[in-house]
């Protein structure tokens, strides 16, 4: 009787840092404590921004790559090399950052429009974005090891995903980008998702798991598509 008081009057902790450990090994508690939060999907992201940004710096091609003689005449290398170097940085520092809110904004915004407008849910975004932040967590865990095994191995197309066993070639076609979705980080990351928002949204696991993994598959193979057809392009004009 004391347990059952105790849990109805005691306020659920905030979540932090903690829940970035908790949410992969235990996601049911971890995600009670960060929907009743504030915003704290700002944890998360930092880590995920420093996280992509040491990916970026540990697979840094080395400018001694690029041609010697100069694009354009009268361009001295070492200024373009300077340039290069200089764009690379401030893309890395600024943009990466970027890239990694969207990857947490988005989703967010179109798991927010499925559960609220087509399921009749009710949330607010700050939830949700809390939501997605944390389960992001295994796709974090993903990156650093693929990052220190590409580094470590020189395999600069590494993948936890069933592409790995495809020749060089093979990844950059459409079956190569599609089978680079079913990472084991990316996967375990949707599982997550559908465990917060189950929670989130008090709807059962089977429900959310009936919109939000086909939604996956459809979205990013789309994605895996696009990225082929821009990858033949691009082959095509160097080809010209």
């Amino acid at each position: 009787m004391h347990d059952i008081y105790s849990e109805i009057v005691e306020p659920r902790k905030k979540a932090g840092l903690r829940q970035v450990v908790e949410v992969v090994t235990s996601p049911t508690n971890a995600f009670r404590s960060i929907v009743e939060s504030g915003h704290v999907w700002l944890y998360p992201f930092v880590l995920l921004s420093f996280i992509m940004i040491f990916s970026m710096l540990v697979q840094l091609p080395e400018l001694g790559d690029t041609a010697k003689e100069p694009v354009l005449p009268g361009v001295d290398q070492e200024s373009l090399d300077t340039a290069i170097r200089v764009m690379t940085y401030i893309f890395i520092f600024v943009f990466v950052p970027v890239i990694a809110l969207s990857t947490i904004v988005i989703p967010a915004l179109i798991y927010m429009f499925f559960e609220s407008f087509v399921l009749g849910g009710r949330a607010d975004y700050r939830q949700v974005l809390n939501v997605t932040a944390y389960a992001l967590m295994p796709s974090a865990l993903g990156i650093i090891l693929t990052s220190i095994i590409s580094w470590v191995f020189q395999i600069p197309e590494f993948s936890f995903s069933p592409a790995i066993f495809l020749t060089e070639e093979m990844r950059q076609t459409f079956m190569g980008n599609w089978l680079g979705i079913f990472d084991v980080f990316t996967v375990w990351s949707l599982v997550l998702t559908m465990i917060g928002l189950s929670i989130l949204y008090g709807h059962g696991r089977l429900r959310t798991a009936a919109w939000l993994f086909p939604l996956y598959l459809v979205v990013f193979t789309f994605f895996a598509l696009f990225g082929s057809f821009m990858e033949r392009f691009s082959s095509d004009m160097m080809g010209v």
